[in-house]
């Protein structure tokens, strides 16, 4: 009795030990196939798994390489040579990996009610992501001739993978990856071209059927790129209008842009794609016809052929040195080294902080010293950058200016920049000559960093809309330097055309005292640049001939003598230098009146 329980127990170990192996085995061999099946480790992995007796883990190793990612094309070839390997020693290999692969290309089902569509985006996007990977290994059995035809069929195995999947979908394009990795991978053997050759791996009658799918479904892609195409420029259309009225964009309206360009170029890229390999013209995506207008000032046509477009562009600038001056601007991007564009990778310019006497432990005296060094560096920094800037009201000419950025890139940090910012903008309302030359160094320095420009525009614009905010009727010199700035920087293409053609707007709404100079300042500074150019010429053209507003002239206030005295005193006379004086006029006044 004892031995036949020490015989079963045995027994019992020795299965235990056996599906143990067997379980490990199984774990293995799907491990191992899935994380080897490439062409770096075809050898090793052919040879174990010709080592092993895999009778029993059949369907492990089917999954394992029905699921497993292609990175490169080299990577489908291993794994259609193990599969070939595998096909020669079981025979239920074969049947169970193309039923696999069939299953895994099956069209997507109806999705589930109540799914976001993000979610469902994203649900596609794994599915396509997994059948580009089927797809392009069930072909390459096919034309090894492991997956065959099924006999008596009336439509051949690829054939009909690729009408499920592709014919149905002419409407929503969502398998539009799998027809650009059909194209693109596979167009020697199965797509017909111009004055082909029969292929010898697959039947006249195959190729000439999946060559009739791929074309009837780029006719799709192309209805939906012009479709695409139009939309898109229905969108910008539509912010340019909103930019010119209200200055800005929204967000969400920038965000649609955004999402339907991104649509467009991806559906543009597979069109081209698949086009050429096709050998059939694109679809011809037409812009919006141009707007041709006569007007008391000229003739302006948005379809202007070449010849006249450069004819215009030529008449921009009143001579060849007003060209030079704006459009030759030195190339500093490639004269400054790589390592002096400040990255703002923690490089803020900002002085690091002291250390304490509870900070300073043993073995940092190292630290100090770097500290103390640092220091030393950023004040003789500091010292170079004020010699430049005192340069800045002497730098009357393009070579001077042009020497001032190549010195200031040695010196280019957040710091600086905000410095130059605010100096640039100091120029005195007396120096209105020195402002070309601060805008060709606005535009030089924004070639390596385009922030400089950014800042010192919502500055203008900031001001520009702080003083039409008031009303008031004082400082026409400063809101003349003020616009000045803006035009010049419109002409070095610093100033967005959109916000220069806002300004222009505000001005001519409220076409009365200071703005009356202010329009004739900002015309006189970059008026013949906007209605030369072929891109504004309309636009400048119809605002430049728009009628004055619909609404009722403005009546002056009357003031008393004596309240024109004290405006005169408070506007006029007030300074630091005569406060006092000011002052005890003031309080003469009758207060009690």
């Amino acid at each position: 009795m004892a031995e036949e329980s020490s015989d079963l127990l045995k027994t019992q170990q020795l299965q235990a030990r056996v599906a143990l192996r067997s379980k490990n085995l199984a774990a293995f061999v799907s491990r191992q196939v899935k994380t080897s099946l490439t062409q770096d480790q075809f050898t090793s992995l052919s040879k174990e798994l010709l080592s092993l007796k895999l009778e029993k883990y059949i369907s492990e190793v089917v999954t394992s390489i029905s699921e497993a990612k292609f990175k490169k094309s080299s990577d489908v070839f291993a794994a259609a040579e193990i599969c070939s390997l595998l096909h020669q020693r079981y025979a239920e290999f074969t049947p169970l990996i193309v039923s696999t692969l069939v299953k895994q290309l099956a069209p997507a089902a109806p999705p589930v009610s109540g799914l976001s569509a993000e979610q469902k985006e994203k649900d596609d996007a794994d599915r396509i992501a997994r059948q580009k990977n089927s797809l392009r290994l069930l072909c390459e059995l096919y034309l090894v001739g492991i997956a065959q035809d099924t006999p008596h069929a009336k439509e051949s195995l690829i054939t009909q993978i690729l009408k499920d999947l592709l014919i149905p979908d002419r409407e929503k394009l969502v398998n539009l990856q799998l027809a650009l990795v059909f194209a693109k991978f596979l167009a020697d053997p199965f797509i017909l071209k111009e004055n082909d050759v029969e292929c010898e791996l697959v039947t006249m009658p195959v190729r000439e059927s999946t060559t009739s799918i791929i074309t009837e479904y780029y006719k799709a892609i192309s209805k939906k790129l012009v479709k695409e195409h139009q939309r898109v420029r229905m969108i910008e259309h539509t912010n340019q209008e909103h930019l010119m009225r209200d200055g800005k964009i929204h967000e969400t309206k920038q965000e649609r842009l955004e999402k339907a360009t991104k649509t467009y170029e991806k559906l543009f890229s597979v069109a081209q794609t698949i086009s050429e390999i096709l050998n059939i013209p694109m679809a011809e995506l037409r812009e919006e016809e141009g707007v041709t207008r006569i007007s008391s000032i000229g003739i302006s046509d948005g379809n202007k052929d070449k010849d006249d477009k450069e004819s215009n562009a030529n008449n921009i600038w009143e001579d060849e040195e007003s060209r030079s001056f704006y459009e030759d601007i030195f190339d500093l991007k490639s004269w400054v080294p790589p390592i002096l564009i400040d990255k703002e990778k923690d490089n803020s310019g900002e002085p690091p902080s002291p250390l304490t006497v509870e900070d300073t432990e043993p073995g940092k005296s190292t630290e100090i010293e770097i500290i103390e060094g640092d220091t030393k560096k950023k004040s003789s920094t500091n010292a170079k950058l004020d010699a430049l800037l005192t340069r800045l009201p002497n730098a009357m000419n393009r070579d001077a200016i042009d020497q001032i950025a190549k010195d200031f890139s040695y010196l280019n940090s957040k710091n600086s920049r905000k410095k130059l910012v605010t100096t640039l903008l100091a120029v005195p309302r007396s120096r209105l000559d020195l402002i070309p030359h601060y805008s060709r160094l606005i535009a030089t320095i924004n070639q390596i960093q385009p922030d400089l420009g950014t800042t010192v525009v919502d500055e203008l614009e900031r001001e520009f809309h702080s003083r039409q905010k008031k009303k008031d009727q004082f400082y026409l010199e400063e809101k003349t330097k003020n616009i000045r700035f803006i035009g010049e920087l419109t002409k070095f293409q610093v100033t967005p055309l959109p916000k220069i053609f806002h300004c222009l707007n505000v001005l001519l709404e409220e076409f009365s005292h200071h703005n009356i100079d202010l329009t004739c300042s900002l015309l006189e500074t970059c008026g013949r640049y906007l209605f030369k150019r072929p891109d504004t010429n309309v636009r400048t053209s119809n605002m430049l001939d728009c009628n004055p507003p619909d609404r009722p002239a403005n009546v002056m206030k009357d003031y008393s003598p004596i309240e024109l005295y004290v405006r005169k005193l408070v506007y006029f006379d007030l300074s630091k230098k005569n406060v006092e004086k000011c002052l005890k006029q003031i309080r003469k006044l009758n207060w009690e009146d």
